[in-house]
């Protein structure tokens, strides 16, 4: 009991911490995550049942929910009238609060339950509904509460996709890669160019999509092609110096001149040589072109239209869609009929291939629109027309469809002859080599997939922002990204997901809501207690969070990898690996005994 009571202690402390910076609704919220969190993480190291207590459960999410219930009080009655930042009123605070409780038990009594099944695949499926569910209402949850935290989360979902990308390359293949905000830049720029005004070119974005994928991929063999003979820190090295070139080349790429080589260099030469003076006309074919628009960027860029098929197509474009849309309804077809005739076909296999049917019609055919019902909302989700800033539906179920397919081609990936390639090269290179696996195209598949993933990154976060400008892929880019796999766990993709949310839920969200209350708290309440100028001034230029997020970036990867080295959410086999002595030891104090 001791010990579920400091677990829920810990836990409602950094809820509570949360809870303290919003108020209102984000207190209920707050409340079922950490409830989900304390339910699923019920199972005991050995797995056993018997090892599974529900009174200690509720114990711990009971203290969690009540100490996020006291911060979101403490906000709303207390810091938003001191502060003079928005608050909300005792008839949203208070009920808030009890739900919060209510729900935040309910929820970890419930999770704790189904983590302790009989049946292990009954339990896995129960959690996989529950994730779709959170996953659906949350943009439902945000716009009811008005809370305003689904399009921070939306550009933190563009890094998840990232850091799964990265973790091919370095937690698969162990190639430490550290200009892998690079091709994030290429998928970016792909898209900008190939639907803005920039080069006059508007290419359909969901080709565009795959285009973006592929240039970034392109540049992946690239840059793997000079690290093939080179191991450890030289293809950091490398990686490095490619990642520090090519958001150079995004700023400097504005005035292209190119002339045709041999009217403007070889016959003028010859004639030099001769002793002549050059008579042929230069030809110029590009002169001062502007590509890329250096720091000012490329905006704006074309958005995606939903759905692809539209009632104004060419017949021509008409044709090639619904080729697309039933090429895709038969590799599902063929897909589902694989999985039957290894006799997997099972209800969840039914119900996702039901769901990607569904999906794949949803995408490709208008949908009437509606004003009526509960679904409206998702119902004119679907509607003709460009995705808009104001509507976050779309992008959101846009967002997790990148994400549940590169999670997919991930997975597959891990169980996959190259998969198993891929970590043999990186734990040994050597031994891998002799026993038959192609350094060579292990590598440059590796580079080429991570790089893809990315460029699938980028694509969306072009459209999304609808601008794209040169500073945003730099070397900072690349070390957050390799920090949050790091932070999450090496070849996790739950420790890929948990690390990126994190790291930039913090700094996107968290850390500008800190900023807000404190600057409001010293306008208001510091500020006038002090008399000595030179004091002011300094409280005013550095009492600001958001500028120590690096500091507080690097404390965080600092005790992590003190405490925990193979991150919060590890693979089994890292887990072994950082822990494997610690049997041994146990076995030793009690053979001494």
């Amino acid at each position: 009991m001791n010990k579920s009571i400091k677990r829920g202690l810990l836990l409602g402390l950094a809820s509570g911490f949360l809870a303290i910076m919003f108020g209102g609704w984000a207190i209920t919220v707050l409340a079922v995550f950490g409830g989900i969190l304390i339910g699923f993480t019920s199972r005991s190291g050995s797995g056993k049942p018997a090892a599974f207590s529900m009174q200690a459960v509720v114990v711990t999410a009971l203290v969690m929910s009540v100490l996020t219930g006291i911060g979101g009080i403490i906000f709303d009655q207390g810091i938003a009238d001191l502060a003079v930042v928005t608050g909300h009123p005792p008839a949203v605070t208070y009920p808030a609060a009890i739900l919060g409780v209510v729900l935040g038990v309910l929820s970890a009594a419930g999770m704790a339950y189904v983590q302790h099944l009989p049946n292990p695949r009954t339990a896995r499926r129960i959690n996989y509904l529950v994730a779709a569910a959170v996953l659906i209402a949350l943009p439902i949850v945000d716009q009811a509460t008005q809370l305003g935290w689904v399009a921070s989360i939306i550009f933190a979902g563009v890094y998840i996709v990232l850091a799964i990308g990265l973790d091919v390359v370095v937690g698969y293949a162990g190639l430490l890669n550290l200009g892998y905000a690079a091709f994030f830049g290429f998928g970016a720029y792909a898209t900008a160019l190939l639907s803005s005004n920039q080069i006059g070119v508007h290419v359909n974005f969901w080709l565009l999509l795959w285009i973006a994928a592929a240039i970034a991929g392109i540049g992946g063999v690239l840059l793997g092609a000079p690290t093939l003979g080179l191991r450890g820190d030289y293809i950091a090295i490398i990686t490095l110096g490619f990642g520090e070139i090519v958001p150079v080349a995004f700023q400097q790429l504005i005035k292209i001149t190119l002339q045709e080589p041999i009217t403007c260099v070889i016959i003028p030469a010859i004639q030099s040589i001769g002793g002549g003076t050059p008579t042929v006309q230069c030809i110029t074919l590009v002169d001062k072109f502007d590509l890329t628009a250096g720091v000012r960027g490329i905006n704006p860029i074309d958005r995606p239209v939903f759905p692809i098929i539209s009632p104004t197509d060419e017949p021509i474009a008409l044709i090639i869609k619904v080729a697309i849309m039933l090429a895709l309804v038969g590799l599902l077809f063929y897909y589902f009929r694989r999985q039957q005739r290894n006799g997997k076909v099972g209800p969840g296999t039914m119900i996702a291939s039901g769901l990607a049917a569904g999906l794949i019609l949803i995408l490709f055919i208008p949908i009437p629109h509606t004003t009526e019902g509960l679904l409206a909302p998702f119902w004119n989700t679907f509607q003709p027309g460009q995705f808009a800033s104001d509507n976050l539906l779309p992008w959101w179920f846009f967002l997790l469809s990148v994400i549940g397919l590169v999670i997919f081609l991930k997975l597959r990936l891990k169980n996959s002859r190259l998969g198993r390639a891929m970590t043999a090269i990186r734990e040994d290179e050597l031994a891998a080599n002799q026993m038959g696996v192609d350094p060579v195209h292990t590598k440059l598949t590796a580079f080429a997939m991570g790089a893809a993933i990315a460029g699938l990154a980028g694509a969306f976060y072009s459209a999304y922002v609808s601008a794209v400008f040169p500073d945003g892929f730099g070397f900072g880019t690349s070390i957050i990204i390799m920090a949050a796999i790091v932070l999450g766990g090496l070849g996790s993709i739950p420790g890929n997901i948990v690390g990126a949310l994190i790291i930039f839920l913090a700094d996107l969200l968290f850390l500008k809501q800190f900023q807000n209350v404190l600057n409001g708290l010293s306008t208001h309440v510091l500020m006038p207690s002090v008399t000595d100028p030179a004091l002011k001034g300094f409280i005013i230029a550095n009492l600001d969070p958001v500028k120590y997020r690096f500091l507080l970036l690097g404390l965080v990867m600092v005790l992590v990898m003190a405490f925990r080295p193979e991150g919060l959410l590890p693979t089994r086999e890292q887990r072994m690996q950082f822990h494997a002595e610690e049997p041994v030891e146990e076995e030793a104090k009690a053979g001494a005994a």
